[in-house]
């Protein structure tokens, strides 16, 4: 881990590459801002998302780049289009989906970085420079059908 005393950046193509609800990129690793961020860009196929999960401490930004998701917090339920953004506390239970009928993408802004061994892992490219699924090194679990 680096300490964050100068701009991370990230460029379109870049090989920070993993695996969770489809090929996402992990734009800016925990590494890059000395554990005090990460931003995730995850392409979510239709219908899929994420289950319930509590990030202790961890809040979140979505940002929709494209398409339609459904978002639980607590109790709250939203729906979001491209353009719209919501925020998450660390504290409460969340998830998403997909709700439109093609690939969405959704940015991700978590704060301070997650602490799964799997981001580190992930923005490491493999001898050969290829994209890896990593997704077994991730605490998640999708559902295709989400309510």
């Amino acid at each position: 881990m680096t300490s964050f005393t100068q701009a991370a950046i990230s460029r379109t193509g870049g090989k920070h590459v993993a695996m969770i609800a489809g090929p996402n990129r992990i734009r800016i690793s925990p590494d890059d801002t000395g554990n005090r961020m990460t931003v995730l860009e995850c392409t979510v196929p239709s219908g899929l998302g994420r289950q319930d999960e509590v990030c202790a401490g961890e809040d979140r930004l979505f940002l929709v780049l494209k398409g339609a998701f459904s978002f639980w917090s607590g109790e709250q339920y939203v729906e979001l289009a491209q353009g719209d953004c919501i925020a998450l506390p660390g504290t409460l239970p969340h998830r998403f989906r997909n709700i439109g009928t093609s690939t969405g993408t959704l940015l991700v802004i978590a704060k301070p970085a997650p602490q799964h061994a799997g981001y580190t892992a992930a923005s490491a490219p493999d001898a050969a420079g290829e994209t890896r699924n990593t997704g077994r090194l991730f605490p998640i679990t999708i559902k295709a059908n989400a309510a």
